[in-house]
C-alpha cells in the first residue's frame, strides 16, 4: 500500500492483545456507562411481582435470554471494528510524531496509519494502553507485554498522552 513512512519514536514489534483482554476492556467500558439498560428492566419486573407473581417469570427471562442475547449484538457490533482486529492479530507498531503506523504480521500483510487527531481519548492500566478512536468503544490496544522494558513503556505512555493533548 502506498502509506508514507514516518520517522518513528518507538517501534514496537510483534504484539497483540488476547480477545479475551479486549472484551474485558470493551465490556468494562461499555457496562459501566449502560449498565441501567440491563439493571432497570429486571428491577422493574420485580417490583411488579408484588402485585403479580408471573412477572418474576418475565424478569428471569429478561435476565436469562433476553439480556445476553442484547450483549452478544454488542459484541459483534463494536468487537468486529477494524481497531479489534488490528488488536488482537499480531502486528508491528511505530509511535511517530503524527499518529500511529501499523503493519498487520498476518497473511494479509496490510499496513494502516491512523493521525493522533482521530483518537480522541486513553486509557491506561496494567493490562496496556488502549486508544479510543472514532466513536464510543472503538479501542486500539497496545498490551504492557509489548514493550521492553517499564522505562520503554513510561516513556511511550507519555509521548502518547502529550500527543492526544495537543
Amino acid at each position: 500500500m502506498g502509506i508514507q513512512q514516518h520517522n518513528a519514536r518507538f517501534t514496537i514489534e510483534n504484539c497483540k492483545v488476547t480477545s479475551g483482554d479486549y472484551v474485558k476492556r470493551l465490556f468494562s467500558a461499555y457496562m459501566s456507562r449502560h449498565w441501567w439498560w440491563f439493571v432497570l428492566p429486571v428491577l422493574i419486573l420485580l417490583g411488579l411481582s408484588i402485585f403479580n407473581i408471573k412477572f418474576i417469570i418475565v424478569a428471569l427471562m429478561v435476565l436469562f435470554i433476553i439480556i445476553p442475547m442484547a450483549l452478544s449484538l454488542i459484541y459483534f457490533n463494536y468487537a468486529l471494528t477494524d481497531e479489534a482486529r488490528l488488536s488482537i492479530t499480531e502486528k508491528e507498531l511505530k509511535v511517530t510524531d503524527e499518529g500511529i503506523y501499523i503493519k498487520s504480521l498476518n497473511d494479509s500483510e496490510q499496513e494502516y496509519f491512523f493521525y493522533w487527531k482521530e483518537f480522541y481519548g486513553y486509557e491506561i492500566g496494567e493490562w496496556g494502553i488502549a486508544l479510543q478512536h472514532k466513536g464510543w468503544y472503538r479501542l486500539l490496544m497496545i498490551p504492557a507485554t509489548a514493550f521492553n522494558d517499564e522505562k520503554q513503556r513510561t516513556a511511550c505512555i507519555a509521548f502518547i498522552k502529550r500527543e492526544l493533548l495537543r
